[in-house]
This record gives C-alpha cells, sequence and structure tokens, in this order.
C-alpha cells in the first residue's frame, strides 16, 4: 500500500508489462472495489477498467 485518503487505500504495482495504481474503498457489505489506473504521463493515469471483489 502506498497511501490512504478520503477516496480509500491507493497501490502501485509493477510488472513487465505495465505500471500504474490501484485505488479501492471497502464498503459495509463486506465488497472491495476500486479503479485500475495504469501510468500515461498524466498525474492519476489513464482509467484501466475496475476492480470488484470480496473479502474473504
Amino acid at each position: 500500500m502506498t497511501g490512504t485518503n478520503q477516496e480509500g487505500y491507493w497501490f502501485r504495482w509493477n510488472d513487465k508489462f505495465a505500471k500504474g495504481s490501484l485505488q479501492l474503498r471497502e464498503y459495509i457489505d463486506g465488497s472491495l472495489r476500486g479503479i485500475i489506473y495504469i501510468d500515461d504521463g498524466t498525474m492519476l493515469g489513464k482509467r484501466l477498467g475496475e476492480f470488484k471483489g470480496f473479502k474473504q
């Protein structure tokens, strides 16, 4: 994890294909939802897609 703010938890990722950020928020139903950004030279990055999951 790289940080938290009012928008949730922020994670950085970097692999052989690309690098970017993942922003996650925890909801009262136990789900984790977020947005995946890929670095494109802008401050936040380009929105790549969404993440939806549940805690175990």
